[in-house]
């Protein structure tokens, strides 16, 4: 019987390999009852193109909510956090969380030092020092947003202001990577170049007050 019912769930999702909903399977006859052989009975509905692209849109919808969530926690660690630094940490854990992967490093070009501020999860600082050199040392790092060979999912980090560096996501695994989450990552890589531009501007701003209080 064990068996029976084993077979009988992995025949209910083949209507789903041809797009249908899963199916209704019920054994009309069984060799533990003592029939010659056991016999199961599928039935399946027809899903119509509306019903298809209505359930599409419900998932997208659902998933655009989750991600909008997420995006705003990020928002708000932006605003209320202590330094630069902080905001970058916060920003590649919540990467990790939108599109999973095994390691993530954001690298910096250093603008007040020859060395890039290289920020990580999943990796030892080492490793994830010598992978930020390799991007940026790379004169093109990316193509597409996906480098395969080397498992990377690579998006720059970039603003209206400057260009900062590269966030990438690890993962060896092939062909591991969706068209789709680039636009998710694209996502943190401007909060990533909000962070330094947020503190460009208030260290251009701090001056302000003392020369309108001089020329007063």
């Amino acid at each position: 019987p064990e068996y029976c019912a084993l077979v009988s769930g992995l025949i209910a999702m083949t209507p789903m390999l041809f797009g249908f909903r899963a199916g209704d399977v019920v054994e009309t006859q069984c060799e533990c009852n003592g029939a010659a052989q056991c016999s199961l009975q599928v039935r399946w509905k027809p899903v119509t193109d509306i019903t298809r692209r209505a359930e599409y849109f419900e998932k997208r919808a659902e998933l655009l909510q989750a991600r909008l969530e997420a995006t705003q926690g990020t928002v708000n660690d932006l605003v209320s956090a202590d330094s630069v630094e902080a905001v970058l940490r916060r920003i590649v854990t919540e990467a990790a969380r939108a599109v999973p992967a095994p390691a993530y490093v954001l690298v910096l070009s250093g603008h007040s030092s020859p060395d890039p501020d290289v920020y990580a999860a999943g990796l030892d600082h080492h490793t994830a020092v010598q992978i930020g050199h390799d991007i940026l040392d790379a004169s093109e790092p990316t193509k597409n947003g996906l480098d395969l060979a080397a498992g990377r999912l690579i998006v720059p980090v970039v603003s209206a202001r400057a260009s900062y560096g590269y966030l990438c996501a690890i993962d060896p695994a092939p062909e591991r990577f969706f068209s789709q989450e680039i636009e998710v990552l694209d996502a943190y890589a401007s909060m990533a170049a909000a962070a330094p531009d947020s503190a460009s501007a208030l260290a251009e701003a701090r001056p302000a007050p003392t020369a309108a209080r001089v020329l007063l």
